[in-house]
């Protein structure tokens, strides 16, 4: 009986970690269309010349996508070491 008790536990563990990476994730989504939305009515204010705002629109972007792969490649990282310590958890239950 306690295998099954333990099965059980052990997914609902998996559950809550995958609730809380979605979690984590649509607020990042919410705070990256604030400053997105806070940046284009500030950028509004500002008359440059064409010329010259292609080339903001190029660093933007630029800058943009340099971070963005940061940011995925730290989502992964912490993914693995939330799979590594559940593991590990998992192995120390087993143990004990």
């Amino acid at each position: 009986m306690e295998d099954i008790f333990q099965v059980v536990d052990l997914k609902a563990r998996k559950m809550f970690i995958i609730t809380i990476t979605v979690i984590l994730s649509a607020a990042i989504d919410i705070a990256q269309t604030r400053v997105n939305s806070a940046f284009e009515k500030e950028l509004v204010k500002y008359d440059y010349h064409e010329s010259i705002n292609t080339l903001l629109k190029e660093i933007i972007l630029s800058n943009f996508k340099y971070i963005q792969e940061n940011i995925d490649g730290k989502k992964k990282e912490l993914s693995e070491q939330i799979v590594s310590l559940t593991n590990r958890l998992s192995l120390f239950r087993k143990v004990s």
